[in-house]
C-alpha cells in the first residue's frame, strides 16, 4: 500500500510539471509618454525586437539582469549607440541616445 501511495504521488507530481505555463505574448505593444509608439516582438528567450514609429527605425537587444521585470540591452541600438528596454507587466520605460547625443527617456505603458 505504501508502494501505491508513492507511486501516485510521484506521478502526480511529475504531471504538474509538464503543465504548459502561459507562454509571454510573441508582440506586444507601449503607449509612451513622449507619444511613440514601440513594438516589441519576441524573437528568443533572450532577444527582442523593439520598433519605435517615431523614428521609423527598429533594433534587436539582449537579456540583461534586472532586479524586476525584464530588461533588455544593446550597445549599438538606435543610431548605433546604447539603448534600454525594461518592462514589467504593463509597465515599461525606454532609454536611449539620439542622432544629437541627446539622452531620450520615456515611460510607456502596455495597450
Amino acid at each position: 500500500m505504501k508502494k501505491i501511495a508513492l507511486t501516485a504521488a510521484a506521478i502526480a507530481m511529475a504531471m504538474s510539471m509538464n503543465v504548459a505555463q502561459a507562454a509571454p505574448k510573441k508582440v506586444q505593444q507601449f503607449e509612451c509618454q513622449n507619444g511613440a509608439t514601440v513594438t516589441l516582438t519576441r524573437l528568443s528567450t533572450d532577444k527582442i525586437r523593439i520598433k519605435v514609429d517615431t523614428i521609423g527605425a527598429s533594433t534587436v537587444l539582449k537579456a540583461a539582469p534586472s532586479g524586476s521585470g525584464e530588461r533588455y540591452i544593446a550597445n549599438k541600438g538606435f543610431y548605433k549607440k546604447g539603448t534600454e528596454f525594461h518592462f514589467k507587466g504593463k509597465d515599461a520605460h525606454l532609454i536611449f541616445n539620439d542622432p544629437y547625443q541627446n539622452v531620450v527617456e520615456t515611460s510607456c505603458r502596455g495597450k
